[in-house]
């Protein structure tokens, strides 16, 4: 309720024969606190035969009396329009909308307090939504842009009724399959989007055969289920895709395949199950020889983002077509060329589950230590990589590594530069100088780390590369 004082005045007059009639008290009310009532839900741009509209939300503890409040967006802010002239109490928590018009089929069977109000039009680009109570006292205002999403008949909703109203990363666009949650609680309540390197680029078929699509599939790192909507997948011709409009949860520790058309389908017919492949209607184009995959969250932030060669394939592959990159270990350096190389999968990639070249990194509490160890580069998938896992005593800015075989043959350079890091993973492939695999034995690495201080920090480890016999 808003606050009050009461003020009483009194006539004294010596020959008044009534005295029953000499005062007189009045209550003033000197308003409501600023954002008792929040901008919850904006309808800036409806689609056909629809209605703007703005939804409020009672954000007190107290209810809220709406008589004599008004509303305005940014043209009309010197002459706001009433909402209602009768006392209609908002309870705490609850919602109300304020329409253009109120005859739209939206608002049809919706259980909530809706008003009609020549608010003024909002403006598609950008505009401002104000409220203002029973004496035009400014308790909420918005600034939104178009920039925020939004538009063609969907929504933008408040995240946080605890965040400032215009934080650009308090609102989103609906997440809601009618495009907006009028009434109710906002789709994107509560959502949090994912930081860099929670959901990684973990797979990318960009030569398909003409029978396959093309497709970029990717890795949930975290432990948390991560909402997608709103999300974009770009390549380095600014070519890009909304991945999905309308919620969509991925839990941790798990993959989502964006395609370009649904031939994916009959290549890989499992994924017909798969809840998590997305058709982006060939707005994908990924270069044969080298290409940008960015991924963007909804507020337009850099989730992972991996510029891949057709160099970083497996040098004994005759022929890439038709076979996917497969990334290492999702955990690794995305960028990294050694973290990636060709699938070995016999459908040539494994969309929406683990990769065929995938290696767990078991690290230690040791300076240095290799897993996994024996390793055996045969390109079967099984073991065919050994991640060296370092750990310094000061920061290093570069890494040279040299392999021995065991009778002393440096057979391998491995170096490592622009580091500034204590701590990291270099994955060797167990191949040779010349591109060719080593043989079944034991070998040395002499690892030598050079920190900004000029020091030079030297370690042994002993590999060894094994086969299948």
């Amino acid at each position: 309720m808003p606050e009050s004082f009461s003020l009483t005045a009194v006539v004294t007059f010596a020959q008044d024969e009534n005295l029953s009639n000499n005062s007189m008290t009045e209550t003033f009310y000197s308003g409501y606190p600023p954002l008792s009532m929040l901008v919850n839900e904006v309808m800036y741009s409806p689609s056909a035969g629809g209605s703007e509209w703005i939804e409020f939300v009672n954000n007190t503890s107290e209810s809220i009396n709406l008589n004599q409040w008004k509303v305005a967006e940014r043209s009309k802010l010197g002459n706001p329009v009433g909402i209602t002239d009768n006392d209609i109490i908002i309870e705490p928590n609850e919602y109300f909308v304020v329409a253009a018009d109120t005859s739209t089929g939206e608002f049809r069977d919706l259980d909530i307090k809706l008003f009609e109000a020549n608010f003024g039009t909002l403006n598609s680009t950008e505009d401002d939504v104000v409220i203002f109570d029973f004496r035009n006292a400014i308790i909420d205002s918005l600034n939104y842009s178009s920039s925020w999403g939004g538009g063609g008949g969907v929504s933008i909703e408040r995240i946080s009724l605890s965040a400032p109203t215009n934080e650009r990363t308090n609102w989103l666009p609906s997440m809601s399959i009618s495009g907006a949650s009028l009434g109710s609680a906002n789709s994107t309540s509560g959502i949090i989007q994912a930081g860099k390197n929670q959901v990684v680029v973990n797979e990318i078929m960009y030569e398909p055969e003409t029978d396959n699509s093309e497709f970029v599939e990717f890795y949930n790192t975290s432990d948390q289920f991560i909402e997608i909507a709103n999300w974009t997948v770009e390549d380095d011709s600014k070519n890009s895709s909304i991945i999905s409009s309308t919620s969509m949860s991925i839990p941790p520790e798990s993959y989502f395949v964006v395609a370009a058309d649904s031939s994916i389908l009959l290549n890989y017919p499992e994924l017909k199950d798969f809840e998590r492949l997305i058709i982006v209607n060939r707005n994908m184009s990924l270069n044969n020889s080298e290409d940008l995959v960015y991924l963007t969250n909804a507020f337009s932030a850099t989730v992972d983002s991996v510029f891949y060669n057709s160099s970083w394939h497996n040098k004994r592959t005759t022929s890439t077509r038709n076979k996917s990159l497969e990334r290492i270990n999702p955990f690794l350096d995305g960028n990294d060329p050694n973290n990636w190389s060709t699938s070995v999968s016999p459908e040539g990639s494994t969309p929406g589950k683990a990769n065929s070249i995938f290696i767990e990194n078991q690290e230690s509490g040791n300076a240095i230590s290799l897993t996994p160890n024996p390793f055996s580069p045969d390109g079967d998938g099984f073991e065919d990589f050994a991640i060296i896992n370092y750990k310094l005593p000061r920061e290093a800015v570069s890494i040279h590594i040299q392999v021995f075989d065991s009778k002393g043959r440096k057979v391998r350079s491995i170096s490592e530069e622009n580091l500034f890091t204590d701590k990291g993973s270099i994955i060797f492939d167990g191949f040779n100088d010349r591109g060719q695999p080593l043989k079944i034995g034991i070998y040395i690495l002499l690892i030598e780390a050079f920190d900004s201080g000029g020091s030079t920090h030297t370690f042994k480890e002993v590999v060894v590369v094994a086969r299948k016999l």
